[in-house]
């Protein structure tokens, strides 16, 4: 079940941070540092139906190990402070803005320090390997191997990335439930993997993952609700002739366009299916956010060939 979900605990017992954990790191050991005092755990969490995440800091220095083998992906960003990741026999000093992510069959840890802010992240392995068959046409036949190395959200020639601090688990954004998706895209195409040539250049990719970005921005959206360009460029992290430019490119039309294409599919197939008198084609074009039924008449037949009221006779 999706949702959101503070906790605040006070303890020096490790079992109760552990099991306020497990939801997005599974089976873990927690190891304080320093003596026994208590921890000071404060965690924000997501579920969501691809991935669940947490921020979440301890209070004080500790050593976190994770279970081997694991059913998901962990991604762990870094938000505030240093951290010390460990893949396998590697370890990775991290600071503010870091990004590692471990492949289920990875040995992986982390020590991270009283003020140490992480984002930690659970990623089920169908959710990054049909991600991964729409971005290569590869079904991989075995958990992905992640390389052991950090990548930094940081940069202007990656357009994803306020994207990715911004929505990706906050409950306040009408685009967050559909950021899931735009995330495990960011990892498979900046977090180095054994496919990431068959992925080619990330600068390449820029552009289109933005395209991307927009159109599930648009097909989120409630049709009646107006969108503008100027916020969906700013949630792209681009400015709003950027974000224009780079869609007219790779989509062949302006967002506006795409937009209006999507509503008058909607309305299609409400004619469709809709038998008059119960339904009729101001009905349709009000529930697809057109007020002038004349507009929606004349952009209809522009796109379909016919009228909205040929449709919806056609259908009984």
């Amino acid at each position: 079940m999706s949702g959101y979900h503070f906790a605040y605990i006070r303890t020096a017992d490790p079992a109760l941070a552990v099991e306020a954990a497990e939801p997005v790191l599974g089976l873990h050991e927690l190891l304080p540092e320093g003596g026994p005092r208590e921890m000071d755990l404060r965690m924000h969490r997501h579920e969501g139906d691809q991935l669940n995440s947490a921020t979440v800091t301890y209070g004080r220095d500790v050593v976190v190990r994770l279970g081997v083998p694991r059913t998901a992906y962990t991604t762990t960003m870094v938000v505030s402070g240093r951290c010390v990741f460990r893949i396998g026999s590697t370890y990775l000093e991290a600071a503010t803005g870091d990004v590692v992510t471990a492949s289920p069959a990875d040995a992986f840890g982390f020590q991270a320090g009283a003020n140490c802010y992480l984002k930690l992240v659970r990623v089920e392995q169908r959710a990054m390997h049909v991600r991964l068959a729409r971005i290569t046409g590869r079904w991989p036949s075995a958990p992905i191997r992640f390389h052991p190395v950090i990548t930094r959200l940081s940069g202007r020639g990656q357009p994803l990335i306020t994207s990715a601090e911004q929505f990706f688990g906050r409950s306040k954004s009408r685009f967050a439930r559909h950021s899931d998706e735009i995330f495990v895209n960011w990892l498979l195409r900046h977090q180095p993997h054994e496919y990431s040539e068959s992925i080619g250049p990330r600068a390449a990719e820029v552009g289109p993952l933005a395209s991307d970005f927009g159109k599930v921005l648009l097909r989120a959206t409630d049709p009646v609700k107006e969108v503008s360009v100027t916020e969906l460029a700013r949630a792209s992290g681009l400015t709003e002739a950027e974000f224009v430019r780079v869609f007219r490119h790779h989509e062949g039309c302006r967002p506006q366009d795409f937009r209006l294409g999507l509503r008058l599919e909607q309305a299609r197939r409400i004619l469709l299916v809709g038998r008059p008198p119960l339904v009729s084609v101001g009905y349709a074009a009000r529930r697809c956010g057109f007020r002038d039924d004349e507009r929606f008449r004349l952009h209809y037949t522009r796109r379909f060939g016919e009228t909205p009221l040929d449709t919806l006779y056609r259908s009984e």
